[in-house]
């Protein structure tokens, strides 16, 4: 038996693409025990879209409105808190999941039971045209024991999928609710990266699993990681 996936969902202003993402898990080959998405203070239809896709998805869907901004990467940690799965893995509002993601990370989960796995993605247009590169570019499936001591390890969030328990263990909670972190440049998936890689097994999957969509809104897009100074381990 698989072990049980959460997806966890941070949504601000996202209806533009946000339909194409959620129909994407709705397909997936293995489904999730529970989709959580918390939201910080949309103003857009975000919540009717989340609403509307809740009454016939095939799992459970649940929705919280933050009080007040969290960042997008302490929200996202707010979604991953309220999470019960074995795994939970973290999701873009604006992506597009290719239909065997969680099957793929589950056999992963289950074969090796590490803290954190991480796969390649395919990026995309706004359009889902595909734009010839790999991010990340994972060249071969590996096992590694601990591995990223080097604080420049970078994998984005949509790539993450992470071991519930070991979140927890990492402080996800206080950093979560820790006020003085600034709203605009905390990173989960930084955080995450230098933390729960290092304290456990990671198992990097070659495979494509995620559509990376490039547009005008991107917080974070691929040239400003392709330029940036972080180390993508291949």
């Amino acid at each position: 038996m698989f072990p049980s996936i959460s997806i966890a969902m941070a949504t601000f202003n996202g209806a533009a693409f946000l339909k194409d993402q959620l129909r994407s898990l709705a397909t997936q080959t293995y489904l999730p025990d529970a989709l959580w998405i918390t939201d910080d203070g949309s103003t857009d239809t975000t919540q009717q879209i989340v609403t509307e896709f809740a009454i016939a998805a095939p799992f459970s869907v649940n929705f919280v409105k933050n009080d007040k901004r969290l960042g997008y990467g302490r929200n996202f940690l707010k979604a991953a808190c309220l999470t019960s799965g074995d795994f939970v893995a973290f999701c873009d509002q604006d992506d597009v999941w290719l239909p065997n993601k969680l099957e793929c990370v589950a056999r992963a989960a289950k074969e090796f039971t590490p803290g954190l796995i991480v796969h390649s993605g395919r990026v995309v247009d706004e359009n889902l045209k595909e734009l010839g590169h790999r991010f990340p570019n994972i060249e071969k499936t590996t096992v590694i024991e601990s591995n990223f001591k080097s604080d420049h390890t970078f994998f984005p969030g949509y790539a993450l999928v992470v071991d519930r328990r070991l979140i927890q263990q990492l402080g996800a909670i206080e950093m979560m609710e820790n006020d003085s972190l600034c709203t605009s440049t905390f990173a989960h998936d930084q955080w995450l990266c230098k933390t729960a890689s290092s304290a456990r097994t990671c198992v990097h999957l070659s495979d494509e699993l995620v559509l990376y969509r490039q547009h005008a809104s991107n917080l974070i897009g691929f040239q400003i990681d392709l330029s940036s100074k972080l180390e993508v381990c291949t």
